[in-house]
């Protein structure tokens, strides 16, 4: 006999956590009546946190998070948008 499966887990756009630290009455009730376990995306704190410094754009920011989720590596001719991944790598470089 298996135990049954929690609650999925349940991202959280922006907006809504946006409404929700506005104190927005709907977004409130929302999220404080979930029972599902919150998570926010990776791929926002992430272009938050290197978008000026390094140049990554949501874009960017939406691969890593991808990456990182599947726990795998990323081939990029633009190793500098990626500091947060150790793994990222550029297999070769461009020729002009």
């Amino acid at each position: 006999m298996t135990a049954a499966p929690g609650p999925a887990l349940l991202v959280v756009d922006t907006d809504v956590l946006i409404d929700y630290l506005r104190d927005q009455a709907q977004a409130v009730a929302f999220l404080e009546a979930s029972d599902q376990p919150l998570a926010a995306s990776v791929a926002g704190l992430w272009r938050r946190q290197y978008g000026r410094s390094h140049g990554t754009g949501l874009a960017d920011a939406l691969i890593a998070a991808s990456v990182h989720a599947a726990g795998a590596s990323l081939a990029t001719l633009n190793r500098r948008h990626f500091p947060m991944l150790a793994n990222a790598l550029a297999p070769y470089t461009k020729e002009t």
